[in-house]
């Protein structure tokens, strides 16, 4: 038995002997190789390339990487501060504007002028840095174009400098002007249009005027400047209406007017004619402009025939205050209850007297008078004559036979009343 314990415990130290030799052989190997080898501890091991797997022998598959996803660049906005707008003419108008992802480009201030946007101002959004919110704001100064008109649209645009390509527009703005000038209060009020009606009136006994003349002439009568419908016209017309199997009413109505061969326009606009505003007066006008736009139509008269009862054009005539309503119609103003359509009506020649009563007109002493101021005239302590006084000692106005320029101290005309204002 002992024998048998002695041969199995040599058997075992020669196993084991011989295992540290294979161990020691195999460290030799690699380290001939040019390796290393660690301890099963690590369970790795590190040597040449011949010892390293090969990518998709053995391990864990390899997973490609996926593409960047393409960067989509953001839609800019421009958002203006407010879309409508008040002001009075001649001031300044800033307002601000808010852009986003708007870098680089060129933003502008744009003006609609009929149907294309003009440019008028701009600035280039700088460039936004890197971790930075990308906004700008921008406080923009309107241009001028909105002092002369009411309503004018504007907008703020982004542009591709580059190329100036529209990228973005904001929404429309509306600036709604207030006129510069306006009398206080009491005064007449400025209007940019003066309209009358009324202008197809009958003929009457009495009347006076363009339609009147126009009658007259027909039949070979009258006056050429103090023409009036007389019972001699009424008889005439009243033969002609038999004549052309007209009712004989003896008063002239348009069927009558256009049986003499007249148009059925001029029925119309004889009677009722208004100077257009004139065209240089806008919204930024001052006083002295509507002043001189009333001196200015003044002149342009001079030389017209006196027409009593009328107020129509140069080449038609009327008389003094006539003359006053059509250069107040230039200006842009009109006295309530005295037109041209009233002043060819029996009772309504002097309407000078009318002027002078109205409560829109102010009284001012004579000595105070300036350019654009109405002088008035009388006898026998009626009022009988109006003129536009256009300084140095002058005015305009129409005396028969013809509008003319003159001292406003000739006696011939009357004696002075005194002076009334138009415009404060």
């Amino acid at each position: 038995m002992k024998k048998i314990f002695c041969i199995f415990t040599a058997f075992i130290m020669a196993m084991t002997m011989s295992a540290e030799w294979a161990f020691a052989a195999d460290e030799n190997s690699a380290a001939q190789a040019g390796g290393t080898v660690e301890s099963s501890e690590n369970s790795t091991v590190q040597g040449t390339a011949e010892d390293t797997e090969e990518p998709g022998q053995t391990g864990e598959p390899e997973v490609p990487e996926a593409p960047d996803e393409p960067v989509t660049p953001k839609e800019p906005s421009v958002i203006p501060e407010k879309l409508s707008v008040s002001a009075k003419s001649r001031g300044t108008i800033y307002m601000n504007v808010k852009v986003t992802d708007g870098s680089g480009k060129k933003l502008i201030l744009e003006y609609l002028k009929g149907n294309t946007w003009i440019k008028k101002s701009s600035v280039n959004v700088p460039e936004s840095e890197e971790g930075t919110a990308d906004t700008y704001v921008w406080r923009a100064k309107f241009s001028n174009e909105w002092w002369y008109e009411t309503g004018t649209k504007w907008r703020f645009a982004l542009y591709e400098p580059a190329d100036g390509s529209l990228l973005k527009s904001g929404e429309t703005i509306t600036v709604n002007t207030q006129r510069y000038y306006r009398n206080p209060s009491g005064y007449l009020q400025i209007k940019d249009k003066i309209t009358l009606e009324g202008g197809g009136y009958k003929l009457y006994t009495g009347y006076m005027g363009l339609k009147v003349y126009k009658v007259n002439k027909y039949f070979g009568i009258g006056s050429v400047y103090w023409p009036r419908y007389t019972s001699g016209t009424k008889s005439r017309v009243r033969a002609f209406q038999r004549r052309k199997g007209l009712k004989a009413t003896g008063n002239v109505n348009l069927e009558t007017w256009k049986k003499m061969g007249y148009s059925e326009s001029s029925w119309y606009k004889l009677g009722a004619y208004v100077t257009p505003v004139r065209k240089e007066l806008n919204l930024a006008s001052t006083r002295s402009d509507y002043i001189n736009a009333m001196i200015r139509t003044a002149e342009s008269y001079r030389g017209a025939k006196f027409v009593v009862g009328a107020s129509g054009r140069k080449s038609d005539g009327l008389d003094c205050s006539g003359l006053i309503m059509q250069c107040m119609y230039s200006a842009g103003v009109s006295i309530p209850g005295i037109s041209s359509v009233s002043h060819s009506k029996r009772g309504h020649e002097y309407e000078s007297r009318n002027m002078w009563k109205s409560k829109y007109l102010k009284r001012v002493s004579y000595k105070s008078r300036k350019k654009g101021d109405l002088i008035f005239y009388q006898k026998g302590g009626r009022i009988i004559h109006v003129a536009l006084y256009v300084g140095n000692g002058k005015i305009i106005h129409s005396w028969p036979n013809c509008v003319m320029k003159s001292s406003a101290a000739l006696s011939r005309w009357g004696k002075i009343a005194g002076v009334k204002r138009i415009f404060k």
